[in-house]
């Protein structure tokens, strides 16, 4: 799919929305062929500059992942992994005193207790309420 939007409006959308996004990439590590190659995120453009991570970009600080898949039978697995994930997530409510000037706060979270793992979004757009 391509898109003539850049992907920093998208960005910035995903942003405004509060929107957690997962991206899946089935990235095999052998092409059609069976050469191997390199991961997507590790290739060049046909200029020598390094491909850029589109997915990490989009997923970025939302609080999602991306999920890389290496081959077709590793996508139960991993649809699994994710469906499991959202079964176990939970929301925690933050209220700031600050004034919501449009800027984009970052957040941090961080246990208490030894071997808990956190993931969530990285901040938060502080946009003032429109009637």
């Amino acid at each position: 799919m391509v898109s003539a939007t850049p992907l920093s409006d998208v960005v910035t959308t995903r942003r405004q929305s509060e929107t957690e996004v997962h991206a899946f990439a089935l990235d095999p590590l052998r092409d059609s062929e069976g050469r191997a190659q390199p991961p997507l995120w590790a290739r060049k453009t046909p200029w020598g500059e390094p491909m850029p991570d589109y997915l990490r970009e989009l997923a970025g600080d939302s609080g999602g992942l991306v999920h890389r898949i290496r081959d077709i039978s590793g996508v139960r697995d991993r649809a699994e992994a994710f469906v499991s994930g959202l079964k176990s997530q939970f929301l925690v409510g933050y209220s700031s005193n600050r004034a919501l000037d449009g800027r984009y706060r970052r957040i941090k979270v961080e246990p208490t207790r030894h071997g808990v793992r956190i993931r969530h979004r990285g901040g938060y757009l502080a946009m003032p309420a429109t009637d």
